[in-house]
């Protein structure tokens, strides 16, 4: 056997004992025989050089296991920074210049002095923000060393070893500063060759420094007997075969390091050097996605094209890379220099694709969006139209049609019944201040972190009832603006209640750096999701199209005394930042009474509060906010701003007490307390049979009344929705000019896509449509399909939708057919009391007739 298959198997038998504890090894004679193969090309392509590879083998060692020299050179050491794969990381001071310096000592054997003093050369010109500058090169007692200028700051490695992974945001934006730096020597012509973790220090602003350009090369001058050197477990293919390499290597070293920050894990890792380095040039990598369900498929892809095997597939430069990141964080390279609020504005541009990317987040987006598109004031809707995004959600128009009869809305008198009731009487600022307070609330019940969640969300809840009390008894504001108060204020933190719900990692990363190091909340949180509580509510503000008023009251207000008012909104402004500011002051442990003398001062101005009348505020507050939450089945027997309010209430009965008794005065008035009775719950029967006697009562109201045509009509389409359980309502007027029928506006299951479709002209046909309309004739299809009725189902409605029921009246006003209601389901159990038809004759009734009213006015 000659010396080379001498070698070849003993260097497969190494391997071998090597990878039995880190590789799938084959058990077959085949397999160990293509094994064999295998080793022999990787052997032949190390050429024996992975021998001389620093491998980081010496720097096992623990730090404290080194000994501190007393001198290098000029320089005395003071401690060790740390150790990497060329050698050891003094702190040391400068006995000439009196500066600290960081000295790295490299292997004494790495290369000539003329190459090393050329190389530190080029590399001490390099001068950019994301790297630390090499000062000079040295010897000492024949080993070699670098200065650089000494940066505090903590090592991203340790910082991963502490926190694991990291925020997306924050892994990106390091990435992108790696890149900007090795980019920027790149195009001087200088390759890194070593980046990794321990190379790359985080400083005191979050930034990053890039160090060690100590073993970097000139471009161009890497030859197949270039020393491989570098970190292992962060080492490009071609580093380790015989074949030339660029700055495609920095590349994938960035690609790995991305890959670790957003995971926790080094993609190469194994028990032994030589098998990470068979990993590298071998195993295929699976996508961080796979360890990190958070990491979308558009980073993936980042991640991947920048870890490709083959330099060709990788990004062609650092540039293309850094683009790739600042696209998906939807950051645009003509704003570099774009001011700190731009800079915010990308920062929550990320955030809230993040939320985006929450299973929950798109719903409540579009239902909100949906009631504010309905409600603005330059597009005020039909009360329709409003109330059909509201009847989509059952659970929300049942709390809505609850709330609204209570003595929260109650200065109306009479019992509301239909949601386009309630919009036609409380108007649509009312309206809308109800179902965004349900809805937000009904969104954020069910979560891990539910204390917290509830107790700043209800604390909202006071803080809008404290804003629309005060807004009461105040001239300058109309009833519309009461309401616009009441939703400013409670949206006013909106940014850090989405904060608890949605980052629920980085609130929980702030209240320990708040405990820890005694910073304030808002600026705690900005350095986690790089965005204040302000700048992201107002984000989604805008996200969720929301009144420009409630994302201007989100800003607070300068500190001292606030200002009388210019305009209305202005007012609003300050009701959302003084009801907050005492919400935060009563859910509090200290003392209240001082606090509340320093606010008061504070809006005496601007809304002149007195410390009475703020007691006064808080009383009568309570009270209705026991009534709110008593309504909506909420719970606030854990929050603390309640709870502080009824203490206070309590104690201020206890006193009035103590006083009747020695007074022998009248007996106490009523607490503001809501004693609930438990009721057994009605079936859905019970239920809808309510919806429709109520709805007839309540639509004989308005037919007495000033209620217009399109109101009355929406309202009797909504009672037969609600009270019936159809699949969809409709009304359609009939053109005798044009002899067609069209539908005009509806309820119930993808309307808005039925309705346009649902058309028919009138014809000789004989399908229960026609019948409807030219014979006046009702009609009550339980099955579609029965043989009475499969022939006269129209072609085109079953085209339109399946429904395996329909129920057809025509509205006759003097003798004619003007219009019919129709209505379908697409249950086949479907069934239909007599009383319940009953009762949609009624309703049809009510429509004709107001019909009728209509055209003799």
């Amino acid at each position: 056997m000659d010396g080379g298959s001498i070698y070849r198997h003993t260097l497969f038998v190494s391997f071998f004992v090597i990878f039995s504890a880190n590789l799938m090894l084959p058990t077959s004679l085949q397999g160990i025989i293509n094994l064999s193969q295998d080793l022999d090309k990787f052997a032949d392509s190390f050429k024996l050089r992975i021998l001389g590879i620093h491998m980081g083998l010496a720097t096992q060692k623990n730090i404290k296991d080194s000994v501190l020299p007393p001198q290098i050179g000029r320089f005395k050491p003071i401690d060790i920074l740390g150790k990497g794969a060329q050698g050891v990381v003094y702190l040391a001071e400068d006995t000439q210049l009196g500066r600290k310096v960081a000295i790295k000592t490299l292997d004494r054997h790495r290369q000539d002095a003329e190459q090393l003093n050329q190389e530190a050369k080029n590399v001490s010109q390099l001068s950019h923000p994301h790297i630390i500058p090499l000062y000079e090169i040295g010897s000492h007692a024949e080993t070699p060393f670098l200065v650089y200028q000494f940066c505090e700051g903590e090592q991203l490695k340790l910082r991963m070893q502490r926190d694991g992974k990291l925020k997306q945001y924050d892994a990106v934006k390091i990435t992108s500063q790696i890149l900007d730096g090795v980019g920027y020597a790149h195009t001087n012509k200088i390759i890194h060759r070593d980046l990794n973790p321990s190379n790359l220090l985080i400083d005191n602003k979050g930034d990053i420094k890039i160090m060690d350009f100590g073993i970097s090369v000139i471009a161009g001058t890497m030859t197949a007997s270039t020393e491989v050197s570098g970190t292992v477990n962060y080492l490009a293919p071609e580093q380790l075969s015989n074949s030339e390499f660029g700055p495609s290597v920095d590349i994938f070293a960035c690609g790995l390091i991305l890959y670790e920050m957003l995971t926790g894990h080094q993609v190469y890792s194994a028990n032994n050097s030589m098998a990470v380095m068979y990993k590298i040039t071998n195993e295929t990598v699976a996508p961080p996605s796979k360890r990190n369900s958070e990491v979308d498929k558009d980073l993936d892809a980042i991640v991947m094209k920048a870890l490709e095997k083959d330099p060709a597939n990788r990004y062609s430069n650092s540039l293309e890379m850094q683009t790739a990141l600042k696209k998906y964080l939807n950051i645009d390279d003509e704003n570099q220099d774009a001011s700190e609020n731009n800079n915010a504005a990308g920062t929550v541009e990320f955030l809230l694709s993040r939320m985006k990317r929450k299973q929950d987040f798109p719903a409540i987006s579009t239902h909100i969006t949906d009631i504010n598109q309905k409600t603005s004031g330059s597009t005020k809707s039909s009360a329709n139209e409003l109330a059909n995004v509201i009847l989509k959600d059952f659970a929300l128009t049942t709390k809505l049609v609850r709330l609204v009869n209570s003595c929260f809305y109650g200065q109306f008198g009479g019992e509301i019944t239909t949601v386009s009731r309630a919009v036609v009487i409380l108007g649509y600022e009312q309206v809308r201040a109800a179902v965004l307070s349900i809805i937000l609330f009904e969104h954020l019940q069910n979560k891990s972190q539910a204390y917290e969640l509830k107790n700043t969300a209800y604390t909202a809840l006071m803080s809008g009832i404290i804003a629309r009390e005060k807004a009461k008894k105040m001239k300058n504001i109309s009833d519309e603006d009461i309401e616009t108060a009441f939703v400013t204020s409670m949206f006013h933190l909106l940014g850090r209640l989405l904060s608890i719900y949605y980052f629920p990692e980085e609130f929980e990363a702030m209240k320990t750096l708040v405990a820890n190091k005694g910073i304030d909340e808002d600026q705690a949180i900005r350095s986690l999701l790089g965005a204040s509580y302000e700048e992201l509510g107002r984000g989604i503000a805008n996200e969720w199209k929301l009144p420009d008023i409630i994302g201007d009251s989100m800003r607070k207000l300068p500190e001292g005394v606030v200002p009388v008012a210019k305009t209305t909104d202005d007012s609003i402004r300050q009701l959302a930042c003084f009801s907050n500011e005492l919400c935060a002051i009563t859910s509090g442990t200290g003392d209240t009474n001082q606090a509340y003398e320093e606010l008061a001062a504070r809006y005496n101005d601007s809304l002149g509060i007195t410390k009475e009348s703020i007691t006064a505020l808080l009383d009568s507050s309570i009270k209705e906010a026991e009534e709110f939450t008593s309504i909506l089945g909420i719970d606030t027997s854990k929050v603390t701003v309640f709870n502080n309010l009824r203490k206070k209430v309590e104690e201020k009965e206890e006193a009035e007490q103590s006083s009747i008794e020695v007074n022998n005065n009248s007996p106490i008035q009523d607490a503001v307390s809501i004693e609930t009775t438990k009721v057994e719950p009605k079936t859905q029967e019970q239920n809808q049979h309510d919806i429709l006697v109520n709805g007839i009562a309540e639509i004989t109201d308005s037919l007495l009344g000033e209620t217009n045509l399109n109101d009355i009509l929406t309202m009797v389409l909504e009672t037969i929705y609600r009270g019936m359980g159809f699949n969809r309502v409709l009304f359609a007027i009939y053109s005798p000019k044009n002899k067609q029928v069209l539908a005009r506006f509806g309820f119930g299951k993808e309307i808005d896509g039925f309705i346009p479709n649902f058309r028919y002209n009138i014809d000789d046909s004989d399908d229960i449509f026609v019948s409807t309309v030219k014979k006046g004739k009702e009609f009550i299809v339980l099955d579609v399909n029965s043989d009475e009725y499969k022939n006269k189902i129209p072609a085109w409605l079953r085209k339109l939708a399946m429904p395996t029921t329909v129920v057809l009246y025509p509205i006759i006003v003097t003798k004619r057919c003007l219009s019919l209601i129709y209505a379908d389901n697409d249950n086949t159990n479907t069934k239909i009391s007599m009383e319940a038809l009953g009762f949609f004759k009624s309703l049809r009734n009510q429509a004709a007739l107001a019909i009728q009213q209509k055209r003799n006015s």
